[in-house]
C-alpha cells in the first residue's frame, strides 16, 4: 500500500476497482433512494461491480483513505500527492 499526503496530514490509500482490493469494502445489495439500480448514479457503471463503505457506495476506481473515506479519483488527485519520504 502506498503512502499519500494531503495538505495537512500523512494517510494511507488504496485504489479499488474490485472485490477482494480492500478489506473493508463489501460486496452487497445496493440500493439508491430505496430503489435498486441496474447503473450507478454517479459514474453510470454496473452496480454489481460496485462495493459499499459504511454505507457509501464504492465505485470502481475509488480511492479509500486510511480504510475509513471515500473518494472519487479527481477529488483524490486534488487533494493528496504520493509520499515518497522525503517530503514534510
Amino acid at each position: 500500500m502506498k503512502t499519500y499526503i494531503p495538505r495537512s496530514d500523512t494517510v494511507e490509500a488504496t485504489r479499488w476497482y474490485k472485490h477482494g482490493d480492500h478489506p473493508k469494502v463489501e460486496k452487497r445489495l445496493i440500493r439508491v433512494g430505496g430503489i435498486q439500480t441496474k447503473y450507478c448514479i454517479f459514474c453510470r457503471v454496473l452496480m454489481e461491480l460496485h462495493g459499499c463503505l459504511k454505507h457509501v457506495i464504492v465505485c470502481p476506481g475509488d480511492w479509500i483513505v486510511d480504510g475509513e473515506s471515500v473518494y472519487s479519483d479527481d477529488t483524490f488527485q486534488e487533494d493528496y500527492m504520493e509520499y515518497d519520504g522525503d517530503i514534510i
